[in-house]
């Protein structure tokens, strides 16, 4: 896996980000903030937050973590799906309905 998979993932991502911005916060609300108040950095923190996450995950995954793993010589995912396989099982056992729909509603 190269790098121009993370800059494509990278591209998507910012294209996600800002349509889930453009759809979710009131068009007055983004009139606003460009108009008025662009060099507000109070109003981005939460957004750079937000990318910042984003870009920390997708470096992580596509660039470190295949270092990582060709570095040790063995892939820990096979771990991790076995643990969540048996406590996902182990949980099912435990699931109600009535709880289940409303965390989901």
């Amino acid at each position: 896996m190269g790098i121009s998979w993370v800059v494509t993932i990278g591209l998507v991502n910012l294209v996600l980000f800002i349509a889930g911005i453009v759809w979710f916060v009131p068009r007055e609300r983004l009139k606003e903030v460009w108009v008025g108040h662009a060099e507000d950095w109070e109003i981005f923190r939460y957004l750079l937050m937000i990318f910042g996450v984003v870009v920390v995950h997708l470096v992580e995954v596509n660039v470190v973590d295949p270092l990582v793993n060709s570095f040790v010589s063995w892939d820990f995912a096979s771990v991790v799906v076995g643990i969540e396989d048996s406590f996902v099982v182990g949980m099912v056992d435990f699931w109600n309905p009535l709880v289940v729909g409303f965390f989901v509603v």
